[in-house]
């Protein structure tokens, strides 16, 4: 394959420019040309590695949070319980109804929001001023734990969001440069070899479609 399209992935560039790479370097005059494509290999590569690096830190981090964020509904869950028999069930109770400015299950149903942590904060708050929810101070303090952990979290998650899409960019910026000097290598191959080794310049390219190719896919197993 003399060219690479423009939306194709870094993994198969690499593996095309492994493959040019060795077919230059396995000959004397064009060893300098497999030294260039063999740097923009070592640099796609570190920047792919880079790129994946920082995708599994933020989506690791994303799963801690989620993880965070369903101890945090948890807490909450049952905090509502014991609160509602404390006003036996009446969910219309004034008291009750200033504890919760909206239903538990839906307050806590987003993840990780603004409007879910004012939820949270109003429900500790409210559990501190009226003595009625006394029974339920250490079931606040719980859910001002799990808060913090998930805020913490998500503290750490932002620049994880910068990283990824810093990484991102490098990874597109290598990934281009290339898929252009991989393009360009058949020019510079017509140049030293001349136009008529078509043939001969088609072997420095990978291919699943070449002869060879097909011989080792269907080769038996030893």
């Amino acid at each position: 394959m003399r060219s690479l399209q423009s939306d194709t992935g870094p993994d198969l560039v690499l593996d095309h420019l492994r493959y040019l790479r060795i077919r230059l370097c396995a000959r004397a005059a064009t060893r300098d040309l497999g030294a260039e494509i063999g740097a923009l290999f070592d640099v796609l590569s570190a920047a792919q590695d880079t790129y994946l690096n920082a995708l599994a830190a933020r989506v690791g981090t994303t799963n801690e949070i989620q993880a965070l964020d369903g101890d945090l509904d948890s807490t909450m869950a049952r905090l509502a319980i014991r609160a509602k028999g404390l006003v036996d069930n009446k969910l219309d109770d004034p008291r009750y109804a200033a504890l919760f400015s909206a239903p538990p299950s839906e307050a806590m149903r987003p993840v990780v929001d603004a409007s879910q942590t004012r939820f949270v904060r109003q429900v500790i708050e409210g559990v501190a001023k009226d003595p009625l929810w006394a029974s339920l101070q250490p079931l606040a303090d719980q859910l001002g734990q799990d808060l913090q952990a998930v805020d913490a979290a998500v503290q750490v998650r932002e620049p994880q969001y910068v990283a990824e899409g810093t990484a991102n960019a490098a990874l597109a910026t290598a990934c281009d440069a290339a898929r252009w000097a991989h393009n360009l290598m058949p020019s510079k191959l017509e140049i030293l070899y001349g136009t008529e080794r078509k043939r001969f310049i088609d072997s420095f390219f990978k291919s699943t479609t070449t002869r060879a190719a097909q011989a080792t896919a269907a080769a038996p197993a030893a």
